[in-house]
């Protein structure tokens, strides 16, 4: 698995998660605005961003800490790195590093559809104040009921 198989679990659920957020604030009111919302979401899209582009080195940090190179702290010097990993060292780079992607697009993918179940309950909920009992009886509550009639 690489990068590129996962990539659509990064940018496309980060740009759905923004555009969502955004477009939520206009919601209510019909126009954009910046809300608490919007900028939580701004600040963990660029979080899950970031950590997506850190995988790669914190993978090889983390590859050399357990291939017993020693635990280092500082951004790794990758092209010191390219002619010094084994068989061992490959394979388990690969392992780290994918499952970081892994986990990167489990929580992205996750707020998403936490976000949009969330997003659909609300705007249910605005559509139909009368709750589910009302709106199964055809009840509608910008019309006045006639007095005897459901």
């Amino acid at each position: 698995m690489n990068r590129a198989a996962l990539a659509p679990f990064g940018h496309l659920t980060w740009t759905a998660l923004l555009g969502g957020a955004l477009f939520a604030t206009a919601w209510s009111t019909g126009r954009f605005r910046v809300d608490r919302h919007l900028v939580l979401t701004f600040a963990g899209v660029i979080v899950l961003h970031a950590a997506w582009d850190a995988s790669d080195a914190l993978a090889i940090r983390l590859t050399q800490g357990l291939g017993g190179e020693g635990w280092t702290f500082g951004w790794p010097d990758k092209a010191a790195w390219v002619g010094t990993p084994d068989g061992a060292d490959v394979i388990r780079y690969n392992l780290i590093y994918s499952g970081l992607l892994i986990v990167n697009s489990v929580v992205g993918l996750t707020w998403a559809v936490t976000r949009w179940k969330r997003y659909r309950i609300d705007r249910w909920t605005a559509a139909h104040p009368l709750g589910a009992e009302g709106a199964r009886a055809g009840r509608r509550p910008d019309v006045q009921q006639v007095a005897g009639t459901p």
